[in-house]
C-alpha cells in the first residue's frame, strides 16, 4: 500500500509539476489563480478540499457535475463533454467512485491530466480514509506549488487535527448512547456510521438505482416490522434517496436529508468541517441523541 501511495504521489507531482508554473513570488499571486481557473473539479468534495489545502479560491464553474447528481447512474451531457476537453487538468476521485468518466481519462491518457485522488468507494466519507485521500492530495500540491508548500503543509495539519477531534468526540457520544441501526438507501454514508462505532445499516431499496437491483418483497415487509417495532427509529435519505411511502405508513420514523457530494456547501475555506458538523447534527437528533 505505501508503495503504491508513493508511486501514485509521484505521478502527480510530475503531472502537477508540468502544468503549474514553478516560480510563483507569493502565495496569493495571479499566476496561480490563472492556472487554478484551467483547473476542473469532478465533485463538489475535491474543490472544497482544495480550497482548504492551498487557500485559493475556485468558483461554481469548474465544477462537473452539478448537485443532487447520483454519481452511479450518470451519464454526461455533450456540453459536459465539452467542458472536460477544455480543462487543462481535471482533480476527480477515480474510477472507483466515477465511472461515467473512465472512458474520457483512457482518451486523454496520453497527455495526463487526468488526476485520480480516491482509491476507494465513497473515500471521502470515511474518517480516517478521508485522511488518507488529504494527506495524497496535500503532497501533490506541495510538490506543484512550492511557494505554497508551508500553507499547504499548515492547512493540512490543522484540517486533520479537527477532523480527528470532531470525529473522536462523535464516537464517544454514540457509545454513551448506545443507538440503534439507521435505515438507509444507498451505502455512501456507511462508512461514516462505520467510524462512528454504530450499528451496521439496513438497507431499504423498493427500485433500481445506484447500481443496484430492488430489495425483495419479503426484505422489505422484515424490515417494516422492525420500523413498527422502533427497532429502527432513523432513516437516511439522500438527494436521490428517498423514503416517502415509509413516512407516510411509519410517521414515528425520524428522517434527516443528508448530502454525500456536499450540495449546500459553500465554495470558501472552512466549508469541510462545516459540511461534517452538518451532518452529525442531523444524525445525532434524528438519533434522539440531542433535541431539534
Amino acid at each position: 500500500m505505501m508503495v503504491k501511495a508513493a508511486i501514485k504521489n509521484k505521478f502527480l507531482s510530475i503531472v502537477l509539476g508540468c502544468f503549474f508554473s514553478l516560480s510563483v513570488p507569493i502565495a496569493a499571486s495571479e499566476e496561480v489563480q490563472r492556472s487554478s481557473s484551467d483547473i476542473l473539479f469532478s465533485v463538489r468534495p475535491l474543490a472544497i478540499l482544495y480550497i482548504e489545502l492551498t487557500g485559493l479560491s475556485v468558483s461554481e464553474n469548474q465544477i462537473l457535475v452539478s448537485a443532487g447528481k447520483n454519481l452511479h447512474d450518470y451519464h454526461l451531457s455533450l456540453s459536459e463533454v465539452k467542458r472536460v476537453s477544455q480543462a487543462k487538468l481535471v482533480f476527480w476521485m477515480g474510477p472507483q467512485n466515477e465511472t461515467m468518466l473512465v472512458n474520457l481519462a483512457k482518451k486523454d491518457s496520453g497527455n495526463q491530466k487526468w488526476l485520480p485522488l480516491a482509491d476507494t468507494q465513497h473515500q471521502w466519507l470515511s474518517w480516517r480514509e478521508q485522511i488518507v485521500l488529504i494527506h495524497q492530495f496535500s503532497l501533490a500540491l506541495q510538490q506543484a506549488l512550492p511557494a505554497l508548500k508551508g500553507e499547504i503543509i499548515s492547512n493540512e495539519a490543522l484540517l486533520v487535527k479537527r477532523i480527528n477531534a470532531q470525529f473522536g468526540l462523535w464516537r464517544q457520544a454514540v457509545l454513551d448512547n448506545n443507538p440503534l441501526p439507521v435505515l438507509m438507501a444507498h451505502s455512501a454514508f456507511t462508512p461514516w456510521v462505520a467510524a462512528l462505532s454504530m450499528p451496521a445499516p439496513v438497507y431499504y431499496s423498493t427500485g433500481h438505482s445506484h447500481g443496484k437491483a430492488a430489495q425483495g418483497g419479503r426484505q422489505s415487509l422484515k424490515i417494516q416490522q422492525r420500523i413498527a417495532n422502533k427497532d429502527i427509529i432513523c432513516a437516511i435519505e439522500e438527494p436521490d434517496a428517498h423514503f416517502d411511502q415509509l413516512e407516510k405508513k411509519f410517521p414515528q420514523l425520524n428522517t434527516i436529508m443528508l448530502e454525500p457530494m456536499a450540495d449546500s456547501q459553500p465554495l470558501k475555506k472552512g466549508a469541510w468541517m462545516q459540511f461534517w458538523q452538518h451532518n452529525w447534527h442531523k444524525l445525532s437528533a434524528c438519533m434522539l441523541f440531542i433535541k431539534q
